[in-house]
This record gives structure tokens, sequence and C-alpha cells, in this order.
């Protein structure tokens, strides 16, 4: 498998159980990414959300670990009800984020404009049919399509206010 780019590796946050196992570094419990998607409220602005599998939250790992510059890091202790689960059951939980310290937090965001369309996962036939089933789970957090978003900033719309 190739070396993912240190770039993408500030786009990376890591969850806990507890902010206790996220200050030791023990058990681990996923992890997920940072999208900033359009404000629903405030146009030419955006929120920055964390994304990750639905069963991490799931099976309690709520606790966001984040690095900082140096060298450290800095624990997001959010609750279940915090998350926003995907409404069709989709393996896809976001949450919003506070204002992060760009000058303290070490982290990086994508936008829509980089999560694959239907037209590439058809052009690649990316899909649960590929025998690697485990490349299937990696692309489904990153295929999010527009109806998706639209249903997920809806939901986190009061997070705006």
């Amino acid at each position: 498998m190739p070396r993912i780019p240190d770039g993408a590796l500030s786009q990376i946050v890591y969850l806990y159980p507890s902010v206790e196992d996220a200050e030791a570094g023990a058990r681990l419990g996923g992890s997920g990414f940072l999208v900033t998607l359009p404000s629903v409220v405030i146009p030419e602005t955006g929120v920055l959300f964390a994304v990750t599998n639905a069963h991490v939250i799931e099976d309690g790992n709520t606790v966001i670990r984040l690095n900082t510059t140096d060298g450290k890091f800095d624990t997001f202790d959010f609750s279940e009800g915090e998350w926003c689960l995907h409404d069709d059951r989709d393996d896809l939980a976001i949450c919003g984020m506070p204002l992060l310290d760009r000058t303290r937090h070490q982290f990086a965001e994508i936008g829509p404009d980089t999560f694959l369309k239907r037209y590439e996962v058809d052009a690649f036939n990316i899909g649960p049919h590929l025998p690697n089933i485990a490349k299937y789970k990696v692309c489904n957090v990153y295929i999010v399509t527009q109806q998706v978003l639209r249903r997920i900033v809806a939901a986190s719309a009061h997070l705006n206010s």
C-alpha cells in the first residue's frame, strides 16, 4: 500500500471512548477527517465538521483527539447526541467542530469539491461488488453525494446559529 501523503495526515482526527483514553493514547476507537461545508446561514463561509463512520460513534468513540502545532494534542469531548448519523443508515457520522485556532491546532480540512462524484464511482467501478471489501469501506466515507451533503448540512444547521 502506498504511503499516505504527509499533507493528508493533518486532515485526520482520532476518536476515543473517553477523554482519559484520548490523553493516554489508549483504546483508539477509530479515525475520521475534517471537512468544511458551506454555511446555510452565512453566505460565502463554511462550517468545520469532523466526519467518521457511524459504527465508530455507535461503539461509543465520541471524543476527538486533534494534534497541536507544538507536537501535543487537544481533546474535544462530544456526546453521542452531538453526532449526526446518516438518515438512511449509511455508515457515516458528522459532528460540528468548535472554531479552531490555526496557530495552535495542526489541521487541514477538505471541501465538498474533493469528494468522489457518482460518475467517478461508476467510471472506476468503485463499490461493494469488488473483492476487497475494505476498499469499499475506505471509499464509502469519501463518497458523499450532494444529496447527502444537503441533508447533513440541514440537520446540522443549528450549529451555525
